[in-house]
C-alpha cells in the first residue's frame, strides 16, 4: 500500500511530462519485469513449509507449520495497515 501511494505521486506528474500512453507502457514493463523477481520470493514459502516438515517430527509438526503460516498472514496483514495508516 505505502508503495502504491508513493508512485502514484510520483507516475502522474511523469504522465504529464511525457504522456500518459508512455508512462503506462514503462508502468507495465516494470510490473512485468518485477512479477518475475516475485517467482524467487515463491521459493521462500514452498522451501520453508519443507524445512519445517524435515526437521519437526511428527508430533510437533503440525503447531510448527501454523506458526509459520500464522506469521506470514500477520505479516501481510500488519503490512497492508501499515501502509494504509502512512498515506492518510
Amino acid at each position: 500500500m505505502l508503495s502504491f501511494g508513493i508512485f502514484t505521486l510520483m507516475f502522474s506528474p511523469l504522465s504529464d511530462s511525457f504522456g500518459k500512453v508512455k508512462v503506462i507502457n514503462i508502468a507495465a514493463f516494470g510490473t512485468a519485469i518485477l512479477s518475475m523477481l516475485g517467482a524467487f520470493a515463491a521459493g521462500i514459502f514452498t522451501i520453508t513449509m519443507a524445512l519445517v516438515g524435515q526437521i519437526f517430527d511428527d508430533q510437533q509438526r503440525h503447531k510448527a507449520l501454523g506458526k509459520v503460516m500464522g506469521l506470514m498472514f500477520l505479516g501481510g496483514a500488519t503490512a497492508t495497515a501499515i501502509g494504509g495508516a502512512l498515506l492518510i
